[in-house]
Parts: C-alpha cells; sequence; structure tokens
C-alpha cells in the first residue's frame, strides 16, 4: 500500500477537540502506568541553531497499544515572527508496528498545537478551581488560539483576556475571538482562576505577587534548558505537575533554574497515584511528548482511511 500524504488542510478539517480531548487524557494516563513493553519513548532530542536562535526537535515512539511508531520533526525559530513566518514547523511519519512499513506522512503543525492545548485541557479539568470564569493568556500565537479553544471545552469562562508583548497582536486576537487585550500582563493576570503561558519568553512574564491563590497555570513556553516563562519563587510555591518526569527534569528551564520540586505527572494524578491539589495553585509544566503525537496522528490517519474507503 502506497503511503498516505495528510495535508494541514484535512487535519484542520478533521480533527475535533470533543474527540482528541478524551483521546488525550488516556494517553496521557497510560503514559504513567510504566508499562514495561507498551509506550517506548525517549526524551526527544534537541539540536541547537546558535546563529539563528532556531531548534529543532527529533521525537520518535513506539505504542504497543496502536502498534505503530511515529517520527515527528520539530523546528522552533522565535526570530520568524519578524518575518512573516511560522515559528513552528513539524512533519510526522507514521509506521507499522508491525513490519515498519510507512503508512503516513503529515504535515502537522496542527497536530501540534491542537495536541498541547488538549493536554493543557486534560490539567485544566482536574486542577482548575471549581466554577473557573477567567482565563488569561499570555502569548498570541498559534498555541493562543488553539488554547483558547480547548479550554473553552473544559471550562464556561465569562471572561478571557490576552496579552502581548506586542501590544497590537493581542489586540488583533482579541478582535478575532471577542476578548479583552491587555497593554499590562499584571492586570491581565490579577483574578485570574485560570492562566495560560505560551510565549517565546526567556526570562519570567509572571510573578508570584500578581497569581491569586489557587489558580492554575498552563506553562507551555520555555521548553528548553535556557528559556523561563515563570519567576522562580512563584513554581517553589506552586504546586508542580507535569508531563513526563524524565523530560521535565532534561528540559524544562523553569524547573532546571528554579529548582522547584515536581509534585507528580499530570497521569499520575488521573490515575490516582498521586493527589488533585485543586485548592491550592497549582502548575502543569507541558513539555508536550510524542506518545501525544501518536494518538493524534492515529485519529486523523483512521479519519483519513474511513474517508478513502467510503469513496
Amino acid at each position: 500500500m502506497a503511503t498516505c500524504n495528510i495535508e494541514e488542510s484535512f487535519i484542520k478539517c478533521n480533527l475535533k477537540y470533543k474527540d482528541l480531548i478524551p483521546v488525550i487524557e488516556e494517553c496521557i494516563a497510560n503514559f504513567s502506568r510504566r508499562v514495561k513493553g507498551e509506550i517506548d519513548q525517549p526524551v526527544r532530542t534537541v539540536v541547537r541553531a546558535e546563529n539563528s536562535d532556531g531548534s529543532f526537535f527529533i521525537m520518535p515512539v513506539y505504542s504497543k497499544k496502536e502498534n505503530i511508531f511515529i517520527n515527528k520533526i520539530v523546528t522552533v525559530f522565535p526570530n520568524n515572527a519578524s518575518q512573516g513566518i511560522p515559528v513552528h514547523q513539524s512533519l510526522l511519519w507514521l509506521y507499522s508496528g508491525s513490519t515498519g512499513v510507512p503508512k503516513a506522512i503529515m504535515h502537522c503543525d496542527s497536530i501540534t498545537l491542537m495536541r498541547t492545548a488538549a493536554a493543557s485541557a486534560v490539567a485544566t479539568k482536574y486542577l482548575a478551581p471549581k466554577n473557573s470564569k477567567i482565563h488569561t493568556i499570555l502569548g498570541a500565537g498559534g498555541q493562543a488560539h488553539s488554547h483558547l479553544e480547548a479550554l473553552a471545552a473544559i471550562c464556561n469562562f465569562d471572561d478571557v483576556r490576552v496579552w502581548n508583548h506586542n501590544y497590537p497582536k493581542a489586540e488583533a486576537f482579541a478582535k478575532k475571538h471577542g476578548v479583552k487585550a491587555y497593554q499590562s500582563a499584571e492586570e491581565a493576570v490579577r483574578g485570574a482562576d485560570v492562566i495560560t503561558l505560551v510565549t517565546l519568553a526567556s526570562t519570567p512574564v509572571l510573578f508570584k505577587d500578581w497569581v491569586k491563590e489557587g489558580a492554575h497555570i498552563n506553562a507551555v513556553g520555555a521548553p528548553v534548558p535556557f528559556q523561563q516563562e515563570i519567576e522562580p519563587a512563584l513554581m517553589r510555591a506552586a504546586v508542580v505537575y507535569v508531563d513526563s518526569l524524565e523530560g521535565a527534569l532534561k528540559e524544562s528551564g523553569d524547573i532546571i533554574k528554579s529548582q522547584a520540586p515536581v509534585f507528580g505527572e499530570i497521569g499520575e494524578m488521573i490515575l490516582g497515584k498521586v493527589e488533585t491539589k485543586q485548592n491550592e495553585t497549582t502548575i502543569f509544566k507541558s513539555l508536550g511528548m510524542a506518545m501525544e503525537d501518536l494518538v493524534t496522528a492515529n485519529l486523523v490517519y483512521n479519519r483519513f482511511m474511513q474517508l478513502q474507503s467510503s469513496t
């Protein structure tokens, strides 16, 4: 059988959060079970292009349940934004777990955006204060758009706020989505029940004194050891959950620089292995896992094949 080439346009039309969020929740829990032979996911390889401040991420994984391998390659070049070029670009290869035959190639920027937001939605489902009404998003790029949609599927927010270091970009985001743009990050954060960090910051943009007690924070940016989004004092004061403990201790600048203790993995919390500290200030430090890409790509592939067989 020929390898399928699945375009970004197909993924955007056919991948929905109502299907994806429960799949990501199950995936995160399965990862934290640590059943030998079920999942083989090494910590991703990161190659740096120092002259252009770019990073090249290589993310392979195998899952026995789905009986597939995938390998995703992502490039992150923050300086692209000023040139009108996407900051994140990615491709994914999907292979049979039985034969190693390549089954599909996917242009998967939407997969990256949506599975990341779906993981944050899962964390928010468990950790956000009850009856959360105010959601603040710091950042106004692709992940801000995806998180706005995904978290709205979990919480009924009355007040959504956005801040960006480039205020006109925050204004454009706010106008498009009918939310409020703020020139001050502090003003945007004060009183928020849920705070989502999706910036390209290398130094902290969120500080302990701004955050109300009991708020939940999804920290999505700063995926490498030399970057931070959160003040170390806030990292140490909050209850910190991660997607992968091994990955977080090796890759998260917020955790490495602050030396904040990690309370547990989100998957362990779902399984009841660690407590759900919903009444305390919590942080989900999301780095993204190849397993999340695998189950999302599998959803896309199965939908693609279903439509192909019906035509």
